[in-house]
């Protein structure tokens, strides 16, 4: 979710400064540049003018002046020499120092200046009266009756009116030199002005300089700087108390980017921290020299130490001297991996805890390098339990929970190692004992469970105590045993399985006041080089336990080559004997009731059950079909109980219409001499309130 920006003032960003002070600078600058650019247009103006003026006026008062001492030169002479041709001549001179007199007065200088003005307004009126008497004196003096008076005017007024006419025009060159001087004082000041607008202006710069400085180093450069030094510090862990306070847009935008980094590379490190805290795998991380960096709490329990006491040791510290090279190898294995590989190297140590006990410990060890610097991470893990658990699953994938000895997987297992044996090694010699409890299955049916458990525990212990510590005793079934014996000839395993069926010939089973004989049939195959599987050595056994059973039971009877002729046979009845036992399972028997008639009356009085199987195609097996293999392999007893059970059950049920209803079953000798069908013909009664009549 991007986060919304609030409406900024255009001053609180660096580029609209920076535009209203490039605006305000440039507006600067021209202003100034352009009043410097008038004021020394004008001064060039008014000083050319004046210059122009004033050398325009100086020549006029230069040439008023030669022209009056020529009018004043020549009058004398007229009055010495008294000729004519002088009186045309100051006529003229007179006229034109009048008019120039005039043009001096017109000169725009004259006229702006009111010193000049009034001089020369006064040299006017003099001059014109010095006109008027030079005139009068010439004309007087062509006449030689007046040439005394000419002679006195002209010493008298004339030379007055001259010497007046010289006094002011000396004031006129007076003025015009001040003026001049002046125009020099006016033009220095000028410059004096445009220094001053100069450095006025360089200071206006250099202020705006410093301006621009100050504003670019609290606006961009600190904050910015600010920024960098918390990155930095932030980087290396380390603490940077920085108050990161602007007071523009983008720096603004800058510090808050920054602190929304920081806020969430601290929330993925708490988070870090926390899973790496809270993780099952102890979690150790190693320097390029292999000290220990890291430790996290899991790690602790492991090795029963805290951070403080391992920061900085070697990981070899946590092990056994004996593993410490090894590890040390391990490491340099790591290293030697590609940079960024995924690549693990595991390895199982034994570690040691502070107060020296040692444990199993799973190792995961890995690479890695961060900025140029390489680190190791190490996940550790005890695996006492596991071990133990798997010892304990071993235990239990190859033995008998029951017994303690090795069940039949393993016994398999055994034996099939032993028949390669023989193939590499056809001398060597072996011999497999077969070994049936006879009267297992009375005790279960008559004293329960709990009592057959106990028989195959003090038959276990039995065996156990008389047998060879090479050879393998398991068992294989319920009350199936298997005995391998090793390095056997025929003449000592035939002694051997005697011997055992005498032990528990003599065995008596002593529960609950009662003493019973249980006793063993023993079948012995012996490791021949015709012999390919395992399944062969144990199918002879098998056999040969079959064939001692059928000869009577607690017996024990070698396997014969003669026996091979019988084995097809016994193949298809301990088929038919595994299709009997699913029969009483999955009641896959029924009855066939064959009325029984009174002749006399012609009514059914009762039936005789007979026993059908059906063989899973809708057919039904007739009891010439099953009933030999049932008796080879002891089952009719198994099959008798069904057929008490349910005709019972049945007959209750067809009593309830018919209270005259029975009927009659057949059994066989054994059940007929088992004192537990009779109990439980009772229990039966008893159970379906079935009158015995």
């Amino acid at each position: 979710m991007r986060t919304q920006l609030k409406p900024k003032s255009v001053t609180t960003s660096i580029r609209s400064r920076l535009i209203i002070l490039s605006a305000v600078v440039a507006f600067l600058l021209f202003s100034t540049t352009l009043y410097i650019q008038n004021l020394v247009d004008d001064s060039s103006n008014k000083t050319l003018i004046f210059v122009s003026n004033n050398q325009m006026l100086q020549q006029q008062v230069i040439v008023l002046k030669s022209t009056v001492q020529t009018v004043e030169r020549n009058l004398y002479q007229f009055t010495l020499l008294q000729e004519r041709n002088y009186y045309a001549s100051l006529a003229g001179l007179s006229t034109n120092m009048v008019k120039q007199i005039e043009e001096v007065i017109a000169n725009p200088l004259a006229q702006t200046r009111g010193e000049l003005r009034q001089t020369a307004i006064l040299l006017h009126n003099l001059l014109k009266q010095l006109r008027e008497q030079v005139v009068v004196v010439t004309t007087m003096g062509l006449d030689r009756k007046q040439e005394a008076s000419a002679i006195n005017l002209l010493k008298t007024t004339v030379g007055d009116l001259f010497d007046a006419a010289q006094e002011n025009i000396q004031v006129l060159e007076s003025r015009l030199g001040d003026m001049t001087s002046g125009s020099v004082v006016d033009l220095v000041i000028t410059q004096g002005v445009l220094s001053y607008f100069i450095w006025a202006f360089s200071l206006i710069s250099y202020l705006i300089l410093v301006g621009s400085y100050v504003t670019f180093e609290f606006s961009v450069r600190r904050p910015i700087m600010q920024v960098a030094n918390a990155l930095e510090a932030y980087g290396e862990e380390g603490h940077y108390a920085a108050s990161l306070r602007t007071n523009t847009e983008e720096t603004e935008t800058l510090v808050r980017a920054f602190r929304k980094m920081q806020n969430q590379v601290a929330s993925r490190q708490q988070r870090l921290e926390s899973v790496l805290d809270n993780a099952g795998e102890g979690i150790i991380t190693l320097n390029e020299k292999y000290t220990i960096e890291t430790f996290n709490n899991a790690a602790q329990y492991v090795f029963a130490m805290g951070l403080d006491e391992v920061l900085s040791k070697p990981f070899s510290s946590l092990l056994v001297d004996e593993e410490k090279e090894k590890i040390i190898t391990l490491l340099e294995q790591v290293h030697n991996l590609d940079t960024g590989s995924s690549e693990t190297v595991f390895a199982t140590m034994i570690g040691r805890r502070k107060s020296g006990e040692t444990f199993p410990v799973s190792m995961k060890l890995s690479h890695l390098n961060l900025e140029g610097d390489e680190h190791f991470i190490v996940m550790a893990e005890d695996i006492s339990e596991r071990q133990a658990m798997m010892e304990s699953l071993r235990h239990l994938a190859e033995h008998d929970s029951l017994t303690g000895l090795y069940n039949r997987q393993y016994f398999m297992d055994e034996l099939d190692r032993e028949v390669s044996r023989s193939h590499r090694n056809p001398a060597a010699k072996c011999a497999l004992l077969y070994i049936d409890l006879d009267n297992f299955k009375f005790v279960n049916d008559t004293l329960g469970h709990i009592a057959g458990d106990k028989v195959l525990i003090e038959v276990t212990m039995l065996l156990n105590k008389r047998m060879r510590k090479g050879d393998l005793l398991g068992r294989l079934g319920g009350d199936e045993f298997g005995l391998l014996l090793y390095e056997i000839d025929r003449e000592k395993a035939v002694l051997t399985a005697e011997f055992f069926r005498l032990q528990l010939a003599e065995y008596k089973f002593k529960y609950e006041g009662k003493v019973l004989d249980v006793g063993c049939t023993i079948g012995v195959a012996l490791l021949e080089p015709n012999i390919d599987t395992k399944e062969d050595l144990l199918a002879r056994a098998d056999i040969a336990c079959h064939i001692a059973k059928r000869l009577g039971k607690n017996r024990a009877y070698v396997y014969e080559d003669d026996d091979q002729e019988n084995m097809d046979s016994m193949y298809a009845d301990m088929g038919w004997a595994r299709r009997i036992k699913n029969a009483i399972e999955d009641n896959h028997f029924v009855f066939a009731c064959q009325p029984i008639v009174d002749t006399k009356t012609g009514d059914t009085a009762s039936y005789e059950v007979l026993l059908r199987m059906k063989d899973g195609k809708r057919n039904y097996v007739m009891p010439a079909g099953f009933l030999p293999s049932a008796e080879r392999f002891g089952l009719m007893i198994d099959i008798d109980r069904w057929i008490i059970g349910r005709a019972i059950e049945a007959l209750a049920s067809l009593q309830k219409d018919n209270e005259g209803m029975r009927y009659s079953i057949n059994l066989s000798a054994k059940s007929i001499c088992d004192d537990s069908i009779l109990r439980e013909i009772k229990a039966l009664l008893d159970q379906f309130s079935l009158p015995p009549n």
